[in-house]
């Protein structure tokens, strides 16, 4: 219970006040709503006339004599005393060096700022004098943003020279009478609540989740307490152009900025319908006298927007100008209120970006009078919302942004501050242009996404095709062991002659160039002799999975054009009649007769080399064509991963699954030894002794098998030296693990749909980078591009989430592409496209990292709700599980 005798008045808060309060006793500590202003004097400063000016101000508005109180009553309640003693401490910084100075004055604010306040207590401020030589002085002064806003500042600012003018005359300054804060609290009192409530059901009807912020992993996730700032300003000419066609549109400047900072993150999040906070000077124009009092008037509201992408960019600003217009009406609504009016759940902030446009008048000197020069070089404050955008008017329009560190890098607000200038340069120059063709990238940005890290040309066999490449190697290491099995082994001599034997017998049967064989042998020697007989007589080999039903393989064969099919005893009658059957271990005897010799196939780079088949999107099999071209690029003269002769590689998947397109070519396209694997799955101890036994020192792994590796064998994979796991998303946890134990391994995460020829991209993954939600993709591999882009065709840049188009020489040929999205809408000279200038299309979601390395996000199809820096370790995998029925 308040007894104090020296209590001039008590009333209740204001809305904002309230949220302050709450929000400051809630997070102890961490200087949130601590202002800072320092001033540099130069001057004859009168120190007793100083101090006596601030009195005279603090006496003159009863809000500085204010504390509050919350304990004990039955509501938060603002107390104001009759007197309060505002304390000048007094520093003598003399004996530091004028270089010392500014980072001496940074340790001082960091110290005052974390001292904090009372709150119980006034004055909820304090002035501090450091002297830095005979006729200068920093000046700070803290305060508590509970007691006031912009605006009240600078009218502090001026009253405080007068009063100081005043007194250095000894006499008394002359200032009008001044309202107390407490009108306003009462006039907040008599406004509709309920009135409010139903225009804020209706404004913000469906939205149930903050926006998505701008995300690039490149937040420091230790660093809780701490944010970055960074700052930028338009040039005097665009500020002119913004400000010109503001003016003949009839529109703010506040609400031209709020347009573009919605249209930035639309742009980042993918979200068409952004919801941001907007700080209003909150100064009824009904209430006289208000434009001179001094308090807490700003309050925080929601502004929501909805983004058409074939609307004019006049007709959006104007759509907005509008809606806020009307908003003003409420804008006394308590921002706890307009929560409760949301779908958003208490438990989620209803926004996290806030725009602050400071329209009040601001003079960096005091007075031109005064005998002492006083100019503002500081200003610290601390906001609670993750991501604030502070704009100041004048000749050069000032853009301020202020991140969470824990989010945020410095470097990736300068990368939204320049957007931000993109997006307002182009408003200006044509505001009448869609709001889809907003150009959103800087000119360093865009050619940085779409060239410099897409340079990925490097010299390769492009002219060879497959089994010439496998010839060459053949006649310079002849002796060499090309294929293991069990106790069966071939050279490279030997493959290459039996192989040259059976493409004659199939040339025999009408086989040549394109033409289509069904390849239904499990993982043998026969099966790598058929695939090396097939390409060298310029067929096609179509991998079919065992596993099918008949149904289905004599559907993929049909689908396929084959003719002939090379199977193996086991699998007779299941064909049926598809194909004309070649059993090569009954008819071995009659192959073996023919020539050995190697004889021109008649292909070319960009024939076929084999059909493999997906799922397809609909359900039924889709046949993905991959050319020579495809697969020499995918193993010759790459990047991701070191290719010797000396290498043992594990052939372990089957044929029908394109990583063995890797385990295969990668193998005897590079003189290297390739250990075929039984006909059947191992367990994850035979996989290990596998490995060990064999000497595998180059492995590709499934996601999934690399996890329960991880889980239960890991030693199995010690003598590994490089190993390849992907196909999904692979565990933080498990990878931190094995980077951990296999000291001697790279370890790569391989990204790559069938139709990009296994690998698109590869991360060779050193270290688990602390707080990132998943494990990179990486960069495009050797004479591969990517593009990621944004939901409306537009290049996405660090931090977009969209969808991931590939190109370059390892794209298949035919299925799902996009014709109208060609490489020369991106880059003028069409390098990386397909034959035809095209991208495919992935149905991938991704997005760029600041290191140049991409990150996956999600499919399409997934409806996975992206959260930008909110994905937790294992969401994705979570959600990808229950996708598919796990």
């Amino acid at each position: 219970m308040i007894t104090d005798v020296n209590i001039e008045a008590v009333y209740p808060l204001s809305p904002m006040q309230q949220g302050m309060l709450f929000d400051a006793l809630y997070a102890p500590g961490h200087g949130l709503y601590v202002e800072q202003f320092c001033f540099l004097l130069r001057g004859d400063l009168d120190i007793v006339a100083f101090k006596a000016a601030w009195h005279d101000v603090t006496q003159r508005h009863p809000v500085l004599r204010t504390a509050f109180v919350w304990k004990q009553t039955t509501s938060m309640l603002q107390v104001v005393f009759e007197d309060a003693k505002l304390t000048l401490d007094l520093e003598d910084w003399r004996d530091a060096t004028r270089e010392e100075h500014p980072g001496r004055l940074q340790r001082f604010l960091s110290g005052d700022r974390q001292r904090g306040f009372d709150l119980s207590r006034a004055p909820l401020m304090r002035l501090s004098l450091a002297r830095l030589a005979e006729r200068e002085w920093y000046l700070l002064w803290t305060y508590h943003h509970l007691l006031m806003d912009g605006w009240s500042t600078a009218l502090l600012f001026r009253e405080v020279a007068v009063c100081y003018e005043a007194r250095c005359r000894k006499g008394k300054a002359k200032l009008p009478p001044v309202r107390p804060y407490r009108d306003h609290i009462e006039w907040l009192q008599r406004q509709d609540l309920e009135a409010a409530r139903q225009f804020w059901r209706e404004s913000l009807a469906g939205h149930a989740a903050p926006t998505p912020l701008p995300f690039d992993g490149t937040g420091d996730p230790e660093a809780l307490a701490h944010r970055h700032e960074r700052t930028a300003s338009l040039p005097a000419a665009g500020t002119a152009a913004l400000e010109e066609m503001a003016r003949e549109q009839g529109l703010t400047l506040s609400a031209v900025v709020q347009g573009a900072w919605a249209l930035l993150l639309s742009r980042c999040s993918s979200e068409r319908r952004v919801v941001t906070g907007c700080t209003v000077s909150g100064r009824p124009v009904d209430l006289p006298g208000v434009e001179s009092m001094v308090g807490l008037f700003i309050n925080t509201l929601p502004v929501s927007i909805h983004l058409h992408p074939e609307e004019p960019v006049l007709s959006c600003l104007r759509r907005l100008a509008l809606e806020q217009a009307v908003a003003r009406q409420y804008d006394f609504t308590p921002l706890p209120e307009i929560h409760g009016c949301s779908d958003v759940p208490r438990q989620l902030p209803l926004f996290e970006s806030l725009v602050v446009f400071e329209n009040y008048p601001v003079d960096r000197s005091w007075s031109p009078e005064m005998d002492v020069d006083v100019r503002l070089i500081e200003v610290v404050e601390r906001i609670r919302y993750p991501l604030a955008l502070v704009v100041a008017p004048g000749g050069r329009l000032m853009l301020r942004l202020s991140g969470e560190a824990s989010r945020f890098s410095s470097s990736a607000l300068e990368r939204l501050l320049d957007r931000l200038a993109v997006v307002l340069n182009s408003m200006a120059e044509n505001p009448r242009q869609r709001v889809r063709d907003v150009p959103l990238l800087a000119g360093g940005e865009r050619e940085q996404v779409l060239s410099s890290w897409n340079r990925t040309e490097s010299s390769y066999p492009a002219l060879k095709c497959v089994h010439e490449l496998f010839e060459a190697w053949a006649a310079r290491t002849p002796d060499s062991v090309a294929v293991a099995y069990e106790d069966e082994q071939l050279s490279y001599e030997e493959l290459n002659r039996r192989a040259s034997q059976l493409a004659r017998y199939l040339r025999a049967l009408g086989v040549g160039p394109e033409e289509r064989v069904a390849v239904c042998l499990g993982r043998s020697v026969s099966l790598i002799v058929g695939l090396l007989g097939i390409l060298k007589a310029g067929g096609v080999y179509v991998a079919l999975d065992l596993k099918s039903p008949a149904a289905r393989l004599s559907l993929m064969i049909e689908d396929a054009g084959a003719r002939v099919a090379l199977v193996d005893a086991a699998f007779a009658g299941k064909l049926g009649g598809a194909a004309s059957q070649v059993y090569l271990d009954r008819e071995w005897a009659r192959i073996s007769s023919f020539s050995g010799v190697n004889f021109a196939s008649g292909a070319a780079p960009h024939s076929l080399a084999y059909i493999t088949y997906t799922s397809g999107s609909t359900g039924l099999p889709k046949g993905v064509c991959v050319t020579h071209q495809n697969v020499v690029r995918l193993v010759q003269a790459t990047n991701y991963v070191r290719f010797d002769r000396q290498d043992v590689f594990l052939q372990l998947a089957p044929v029908s699954f394109d990583a063995s397109t890797f385990e295969i070519w990668g193998c005897l396209l590079n003189g290297a030894r390739l250990l075929v694997y039984l006909p059947r799955t191992p367990s994850l101890a035979e996989l290990g002794s596998a490995c060990q036994a064999g000497g595998v020192s180059t492995l590709w792994l499934t996601a999934g098998v690399f996890h329960e590796m991880v889980d239960g064998e890991l030693d199995g994979l010690r003598s590994v030296k490089q190993l390849l796991a992907g196909g999904d998303v692979l565990s933080r946890v498990h990878v931190g693990r094995a980077v951990e134990t296999l000291t001697h391994t790279t370890l790569i995460n391989g990204y790559g749909p069938t139709e990009g020829t296994t690998f698109t991209c590869c991360y060779v993954i050193k270290e688990c980078r602390p707080g990132s939600a998943s494990v990179p993709i990486g960069q495009p591999i050797a004479n591969t591009q990517v593009y990621v882009v944004e939901e409306w065709g537009e290049p996405a840049g660090v931090g977009i989430t969209g969808e991931l188009y590939i190109g370059g020489a390892g794209v298949a040929r035919g299925y799902h592409q996009r014709p109208e999205l060609t490489a020369e809408k991106f880059v003028p000279d069409g390098f990386g496209a397909t034959p035809g200038g095209r991208l495919y299309r992935t149905g991938d979601r991704a997005r760029w990292l600041e290191d140049g390395n991409l990150e996956f996000v999600g499919r399409m199809d997934e409806q996975v709700k992206i959260r930008g820096y909110r994905i937790e370790p294992g969401e994705i995998e979570a959600a990808l599980s229950r996708q598919a029925g796990v």
